[in-house]
């Protein structure tokens, strides 16, 4: 079996918490790992789309986002899918995804996988997708370089890969369809450590997590740590950013006691900022921690889109108890008008006043690995 992380709980799917990390920061990701690409587009003013597809049946995408080509102004589209396991057909799927995004909005589109599992198989390979009337090769493996950053042969091969679906059922090569597949299970985290991009940061979790050394797992959160407070980000994305960490990351009670005897060493000013991460997620308890620095992201996300929070709606997303806060993190992007978020808001605390709140308790929010 592929080594994959399995969430655990609803309310921190890896759709969510990808989701909520690029909606944020999608173009310090694009420059980490796409640098080529991120150099012609110009992201300073990227709005999300809606996500579902027309006429599929309700299917939405991960992540659709509009950008403009820097050199022109027209716009284009970047489809962001997030993948936990591997599955047989994806990349078929991806293909089917990039005709339905094209039909609608009618403009070129950037398709990006993230794998979050290691394939089976190193190199080209050729899968059935089988069906009765004959069978679609994909390419799932090798692929060539796409030119990003730590894109560079290893063992275990590269980290970002152009990979391919191929339509070769009339026994010639009708159609190629390739897409960008980034491998973040092929990511060490000493290639993220000192680099300076907030996803960067986040995604020490995601390779620090598989280390059975618990001197390099301290080793690997003090390391984010510091690079957090030396940051130039916001307070509310310090809470978003360390969210994320933490819930790949999970460290044990006597690892989180270690990192913490490291921070007190900090100076005054960056211990203060520490401080002020810690305590919520650590002490207040995961889910409410991490929903705090949510919340901000989600009132920042609903201003941008829809020019506003209506007090009403303000309102709501505050008395939400920690789960729905994170719920409503991932979903969002799929709220196109202010009446659907106020009718998802009415559902849901309706649902709230049945159960009698939500549950905080402290767990492991991601599984270990298989």
């Amino acid at each position: 079996m592929p080594e994959v992380i399995q969430p655990q709980g609803k309310a921190l799917s890896h759709d969510r918490l990808f989701k909520s990390l690029l909606g944020r920061f999608l173009p310090e990701f694009m420059h980490l790992f796409l640098p080529d690409l991120a150099s012609r587009l110009d992201m300073t003013g990227v709005k999300f789309l809606q996500q579902e597809l027309a006429g599929d049946h309700g299917k939405v995408v991960d992540l659709l986002a509009e950008v403009r080509l820097a050199a022109t102004g027209v716009t284009v589209l970047i489809h962001i899918e997030v993948q936990a396991t591997q599955e047989t057909g994806f990349a078929r799927r991806m293909f089917t995804y990039y005709v339905r995004i094209t039909e609608r909005h009618g403009r070129a589109v950037a398709p990006i996988a993230i794998y979050l599992f290691e394939p089976k198989a190193q190199g080209t390979i050729k899968e059935a997708d089988t069906n009765k009337d004959g069978h679609d090769g994909e390419d799932s493996g090798g692929g060539s370089s796409c030119g990003t950053r730590g894109c560079r042969q290893e063992p275990e091969g590269d980290i970002c890969q152009l990979e391919a679906w191929v339509d070769d059922r009339l026994g010639v090569e009708t159609l190629r369809f390739t897409f960008h597949a980034l491998h973040l299970r092929r990511v060490k985290w000493r290639e993220l450590a000192g680099v300076h991009n907030p996803v960067a940061l986040a995604l020490l979790g995601v390779a620090g997590r598989r280390l059975g050394d618990s001197d390099e797992r301290v080793q690997v959160a003090v390391g984010f740590y510091r690079g957090l407070v030396q940051s130039v980000v916001e307070p509310q994305d310090r809470q978003l950013l360390t969210g994320f960490f933490e819930a790949y990351m999970h460290l044990s009670g006597d690892e989180r006691r270690r990192v913490r005897q490291v921070l007190e060493s900090f100076s005054p000013k960056e211990a203060e900022v520490v401080e002020q991460i810690w305590t919520p997620l650590h002490e207040e308890g995961f889910q409410e921690g991490l929903a705090k620095g949510y919340m901000e992201v989600i009132l920042r996300q609903i201003r941008k889109r829809f020019g506003q929070v209506p007090p009403d709606v303000g309102t709501a997303i505050r008395a939400l108890p920690a789960e729905q806060v994170l719920e409503l993190a991932g979903v969002l992007f799929e709220i196109a008008t202010l009446k659907e978020l106020r009718v998802w808001l009415g559902a849901h605390a309706e649902a709230v006043r049945e159960v009698g709140g939500g549950n905080g308790a402290d767990h492991d929010p991601v599984a270990p690995d298989k």
